[in-house]
């Protein structure tokens, strides 16, 4: 059973990357509005995601109202006040908390770029954040208990197929490229698979109102 310090420890590096994803996006921003490269290497704010996301769990997170995406993909609420880590499945959750976070890391690479000097359009900073922002929305919700939530991560895995089938003839191994795609097809039908089994256990096992009895107070 995962303890109250190994959620925190999940829900932080979440937030790593949810913060990351921000960050990249005040970035790709810059880039558009001023028509030049990032001047520091993105590596920077990731960095400092690292430290704030440390700091809030570790320090502030138990003293405020107010919950991280972190913390919301990873079972906490607020009740009268009082922050609880539930469990909206009843079963153990390793298998989704694997799969999330593995596309979670994912979804970080999408301002990657501009360590390599690229300058961003605001049309394509628009794209990129609404689908970040759709594929984050939805682990988030899945992570809550909302089996609909599992469209962000078949978006995530759709899109990264669909760009590698893109790439695949403009390479030296096209082959290669499109066994990219396969895989990440294959991922998003067993994140599909995972969620539906957590659904369909917690549906068949207990009742909505039962699930959340399970709980590590904060």
């Amino acid at each position: 059973m995962t303890t109250d310090r190994g959620y925190r420890f999940l829900a932080g590096v979440a937030d790593v990357y949810f913060l990351s994803l921000s960050l990249g996006t005040v970035a790709a921003l810059y880039t558009a509005t001023n028509g030049r490269p990032l001047p520091l290497p993105l590596l920077v704010g990731f960095v400092f995601a690292i430290v704030a996301s440390t700091l809030y769990h570790i320090v502030f997170a138990h003293r405020v109202g107010w919950l991280s995406p972190g913390e919301q993909m990873h079972g906490r609420r607020l009740r009268e006040g009082t922050k609880h880590w539930t469990n909206p499945y009843g079963r153990n959750r390793w298998a989704l908390f694997a799969l999330n976070l593995m596309a979670l890391v994912l979804l970080g690479n999408t301002w990657d770029s501009l360590d390599e000097g690229v300058v961003f359009r605001y049309p394509d900073v628009i794209g990129k954040l609404l689908f970040a922002l759709a594929v984050a929305t939805g682990l988030v919700s899945l992570g809550r208990g909302r089996f609909p939530g599992v469209l962000g991560p078949l978006l995530l895995y759709g899109g990264l197929a669909g760009a590698a089938l893109q790439l695949a003839p403009q390479t030296a191994a096209p082959g290669f490229a499109q066994g990219t795609a396969l895989l990440f097809l294959a991922v998003g039908i067993l994140h599909l698979g995972v969620a539906y089994s957590y659904r369909r256990f917690a549906g068949s096992s207990q009742s909505p109102s039962s699930q959340d009895q399970a709980q590590i107070h904060s």
